[in-house]
C-alpha cells in the first residue's frame, strides 16, 4: 500500500499531526497494484485539501476546528502554510528513492523540460 508523508505535517484533519501521513485508506481500502496508480493517489491528495471530510479524522483538532471555528481553521492552515513554504527546498529527511524533491528554478535544467511539455502534442 501507498503511503504519502508530508515531511513537515500540514493541518488538516486527514494528515496525522504526528507523522505527518496522508490518510490514503480511506480512498484506496485494498491496493491492486494493476488498477491503481500513483497518479490516482496524488489527485487524491490534491482533491482532500478542496473538499474537506471530517469523519474519523487523523487529526481530531483540524476537524473540530473546521465544523465549530472556521476562522481559527484557517488561521492554523496558514500558519501550515506558511512553515512549509519555508521548507519548500529542504532535503527529504528520509532516504527515498520516489520522494518528489523541489528546487529553485534553474533555466539550465528546467527551461527545456519546460518547452517539452508546453509544446507537447496530445
Amino acid at each position: 500500500m501507498w503511503r504519502l508523508v508530508f515531511d513537515l505535517p500540514v493541518f488538516h484533519p486527514l494528515v496525522d499531526p504526528l507523522s505527518g501521513e496522508l490518510d490514503v485508506k480511506r480512498a484506496f481500502a485494498k491496493w491492486r497494484r494493476n488498477h491503481n496508480h500513483i497518479w490516482q493517489v496524488l489527485m487524491y491528495a490534491r482533491r482532500v485539501f478542496y473538499k474537506i471530510d471530517t469523519t474519523t479524522p487523523l487529526n481530531p483538532e483540524a476537524a473540530v476546528l473546521y465544523e465549530k471555528d472556521i476562522q481559527l481553521f484557517k488561521s492554523k492552515v496558514v500558519d501550515s502554510v506558511k512553515l512549509c513554504s519555508s521548507h519548500l527546498f529542504d532535503q527529504p529527511k528520509i532516504e527515498d528513492p520516489y520522494a518528489i524533491i523541489f528546487s529553485p528554478w534553474n533555466p539550465a535544467i528546467h527551461d527545456e523540460a519546460r518547452e517539452k511539455m508546453l509544446t507537447q502534442k496530445v
